[in-house]
């Protein structure tokens, strides 16, 4: 005759969980009577569930030993954490990608919360919420220090994440990971982006006083912005300025242009009015700045002509 506890363990609403552990309270015979469960129930019973404290990817050194060095990545003025939820101390082998144990680490967890503190003098501490799932969080952009002494690296931050449980229940915090921004020496610059093609005056010269030139210009990917460059000079042969790298003697700033948030073919800009009967020479580069560091193309072929007199 088949043992009728193996039956009561099957009909038992017991929760299960990824942590190893014992049937204790399964394989009791004759079963426990149903006062007797309610009875039985910790004080605690029908609580929200306060999920356990998360813990931080780390780096390992080369004696494989783990290290407090986030498994991550950064920039000069960022850095990106990677973390692991709701399975306590569960061995980092078993989740892969750094995306946690899946179907695990979502059980009543309704967001993280990181804390920054620390930095350089000055810096105000953060607090990052990080809603849903989600299980890594990029930190930035922060102060660095440009010019830190040799061999020295930045100040670090120091970043603690908190689960956030259903009900408004909150873990204790992971155990605190120093993290640094990159030096400057140990970013590359951007590779500097393509010569913005065909350059255009649209429309024609403007022929009222309050009417400035419309240019159009195709777009150029990785730019972050647009300068467009004039020059009134009337010299046959310009020089290059000794001061401004790239730039003519007489080149001015006449206008600027951010890179629109989607793609589009055409860029356009509006200069400032000149006076009737003004020569100019136009010409428009690209810019990218990323990580604090600043690349520009070369200029596009230059538009030379005179603004309309305008008759009275």
């Amino acid at each position: 005759m088949a043992d009728p506890r193996n039956k009561w363990n099957t009909l038992c609403g017991t929760e299960l969980t990824a942590q190893s552990g014992t049937a204790e309270g399964l394989d009791l015979w004759p079963p426990l009577t149903p006062a007797q469960r309610i009875a039985a129930r910790p004080p605690d019973y029908g609580a929200y569930f306060t999920p356990p404290a998360p813990v931080f990817y780390t780096t390992t050194n080369v004696a494989g030993q783990q290290v407090n060095t986030p498994a991550g990545s950064a920039s000069l003025d960022s850095f990106r954490l990677y973390w692991r939820s709701n399975v306590g101390a569960m061995p980092a082998d078993l989740a892969k990608d750094y995306m946690g144990v899946r179907g695990l680490d979502s059980l009543g967890i309704d967001g993280h919360l990181l804390t920054v503190t620390g930095g350089p003098s000055g810096f105000t501490a953060r607090a990052l919420s990080i809603p849903g799932p989600r299980l890594w969080a990029e930190v930035g952009p922060v102060p660095y220090n440009p010019a830190p002494a040799s061999g020295e690296p930045d100040t670090p931050y120091v970043v603690t994440v908190y689960a956030l449980g259903k009900g408004g229940t909150m873990s204790r915090g992971s155990q605190p990971i120093n993290c640094y921004t990159c030096r400057r020496d140990d970013v590359e610059p951007p590779p500097p982006p393509g010569v913005p093609p065909g350059l255009s005056i649209i429309g024609g010269l403007p022929t009222a006083p309050s009417t400035g030139i419309r240019l159009s210009w195709e777009w150029v990917n990785d730019a972050t912005t647009y300068e467009v460059w004039t020059n009134s000079s009337t010299a046959t042969a310009i020089g290059m300025d000794p001061t401004r790298d790239g730039l003519m003697e007489g080149d001015e700033l006449a206008a600027t242009r951010q890179q629109p948030g989607e793609y589009q073919r055409d860029i356009e800009a509006i200069l400032p009015p000149v006076p009737g009967g003004t020569p100019f020479m136009l010409k428009v580069r690209a810019v990218t700045t990323r990580n604090g560091m600043t690349a520009r193309s070369p200029f596009s072929p230059i538009i030379r002509g005179v603004t309309p007199r305008v008759t009275p």
